[in-house]
């Protein structure tokens, strides 16, 4: 049997989760163990291809790339050269690895502190543009306030804190002058 697609793998990941929610939708709550099923899959298929869009001469370009192709290369290779594997089978090994879930599962530890800690330093985190997504986001800090809830006037204070501040706008090739 063949080898599954990340977009197989997606699909199924995605109808399981409907199948077993009481209404049959996806639901939008966040979800460690279905995270961590996407990037197990995402890295198991070296094939994987990420398309961006880039502006070139007023243009928008796609350009295509294999994240997991160059993350296997590069995490991989260099620990087989560290314990002398033949070239040939570390190739074959690079291309054929399947990462467990247990082995994947610290990545959402890893994306979300290096996430913060680059943001928090006052980076903006910008997402690569797709054919109809553009966004950044970034981590603001807030002094202390009162805030009123409108609907009860009742009044909170809040200490001082940090925000996720989100910029996401129509991508400019897909905007029009009328």
């Amino acid at each position: 049997m063949a080898k599954k697609t990340f977009r197989e793998k997606l699909d199924e990941i995605v109808s399981t989760a409907k199948s077993k929610s009481k209404d049959g939708k996806l639901k939008s709550t966040f979800s460690r163990r279905m995270f961590n099923e996407v990037v197990n899959a995402m890295v198991n298929d070296p094939d994987y291809t990420f398309t961006t869009v880039q502006l070139k001469n007023g243009k928008a370009e796609e350009v295509a790339t294999t994240p997991v192709k160059e993350f296997r290369e590069k995490m991989l290779t260099p620990i087989l050269n560290e314990v002398r594997m033949d070239p040939e089978d570390q190739k074959k090994f690079v291309e054929n690895y399947e990462f467990t879930k247990g082995q994947t599962d610290a990545m959402y530890d890893v994306t979300t502190a290096a996430m913060e800690e680059y943001m928090g330093i006052g980076k903006t985190f910008r997402f690569p543009s797709t054919k109809d997504f553009s966004a950044a986001i970034s981590i603001r800090k807030m002094g202390e306030s009162t805030y009123t809830n409108p609907r009860t006037g009742n009044k909170t204070k809040r200490g001082a804190h940090r925000a996720l501040v989100k910029k996401s706008s129509c991508p400019t090739w897909l905007k029009e002058k009328m």
